[in-house]
Formats: C-alpha cells, sequence, structure tokens
C-alpha cells in the first residue's frame, strides 16, 4: 500500500457509499410493501377463519365468543369528513354451507352435583352451530339464511373489484365489552376494509362496557 494508492482507495470507497445508501432505502421501502401485503393477508386469513367458524371461543374458558356473518344491507349515520362512520342498521346472512365443524364451549349439567353447569371444548357440527348463532342474535328479523347471492358487495377501495360486505360481532376484553363492525372483504386482493362501527349500548353504572346486541332487532 503505497500513500496515492491509499488515497485512491478513500475515495472509490467514499464513492460507494451513495448507491449503496439508496440500495438501501429502495430495499426498507421494499420490505414495508411487504410487511403491509403480509398483514393484509393476515387479516384477511383472520376473517375466513371467523366466517367459517361463525362462533369463535374467546374470552375465559370460551366463554364470550365473536361472532360473524354476510351482509345483505346496511345503512349509516351521516357525519362530517374524517369522523368514524357509525352504523345504524344492518341486515345479516349466516350461509351454513361455509360454515365447518369446530370446537366451541359446550355447558352440561353436571353428573355428580345436581343443578350445576360445567363446560368443555368439544366439537360441534354445522347445524349446531347456525342454532348457536340465532340463538345469540334471538332469532332476530334482521338474521336470516343465505347464500352467496344474496351478500352485497361493494367496489373494493384498493383494486375497485367487487368486495364483499361482512359483519363481525368481536369481544374486547372485560372492561370494554364488545364491538360491532362492517366491513368490506376483498377476494382479489386480500384487502379488509373498515365501512362502519355500530355504537354499542352501556347500561348499568359502567360507562365504558359496551353491549351491541341492539343491533339485532
Amino acid at each position: 500500500m503505497t500513500p496515492e494508492r491509499f488515497k485512491n482507495f478513500q475515495v472509490r470507497i467514499a464513492k460507494d457509499i451513495v448507491p449503496l445508501k439508496e440500495q438501501l432505502k429502495s430495499a426498507e421501502k421494499e420490505v414495508d410493501a411487504l410487511k403491509r401485503s403480509l398483514k393484509c393477508r393476515q387479516q384477511f386469513k383472520e376473517w375466513c377463519e371467523y366466517l367459517t367458524n361463525g362462533e369463535t371461543m374467546g374470552g375465559f374458558l370460551g366463554g364470550t365468543p365473536t361472532y360473524a356473518m354476510f351482509v345483505r344491507q346496511y345503512s349509516v349515520k351521516p357525519c362530517r369528513k374524517g369522523d368514524s362512520v357509525k352504523l345504524v342498521s344492518v341486515d345479516l346472512i349466516i350461509i351454513s354451507e361455509v360454515l365447518a365443524e369446530h370446537k366451541l364451549r359446550v355447558d352440561t349439567l353436571s353428573s355428580k352435583t345436581p343443578g350445576v353447569l360445567t363446560n368443555s371444548a368439544e366439537m360441534v357440527a354445522v347445524p349446531e352451530i347456525v342454532r348457536r348463532m340465532q340463538a345469540h342474535t334471538k332469532n332476530a328479523k334482521n338474521v336470516s339464511l343465505g347464500t352467496f347471492a344474496d351478500v352485497m358487495r361493494e367496489p373494493c377501495a384498493k383494486c375497485g373489484e367487487q368486495a364483499m360486505v361482512v359483519a363481525l360481532e368481536k369481544y374486547i376484553d372485560e372492561d370494554n365489552g364488545r364491538d360491532f363492525s362492517v366491513d368490506r372483504l376483498c377476494d382479489v386482493c386480500s384487502l379488509v376494509d373498515n365501512i362502519a362501527s355500530y355504537d354499542g349500548e352501556t347500561r348499568g353504572g359502567d360507562p365504558q362496557y359496551r353491549y351491541v346486541d341492539g343491533i339485532y332487532r
């Protein structure tokens, strides 16, 4: 190594840094895009699982389930730009052909202690899942059996293709109660796009815990 060669080496390395920084920026953008794509597909997969289950165990010992259904039609409150959209009403569809047998919490009377309920996670067949969903919605007039032909579709916000409109009643936690939302589910680009949420009711002295059974009419 000579002093002249060392100087040239120093200049060359300095020149190499600039394009490497540009490549790094490009790679970071690509990684961010991949992360968004992964998140999108994970959300889509989660939605598909909810819809295939119909009822999904949640909360302590599976006693506060999540319910997923398809939407026939819905209406929302007018709102100012930037405000969250609030759901007014929704007609829901249970598609039994989509549902799959899976484990749910089943309560049974104890054989050892009269009058005491015991529970366990057991495989539940599709007809029983439908019955449980109807019982949860109190056999409401706005909840009915149907097919994919009955499902409302709207243009996807990302690709413009017709996306299915679906609904989810989900248990949040013991402090906040339950949440009910209507979303678009695009089977072309896998985008899950929230449309509106139901402003649930509170009862008693707890202003934070929300109930959403008022959506079933």
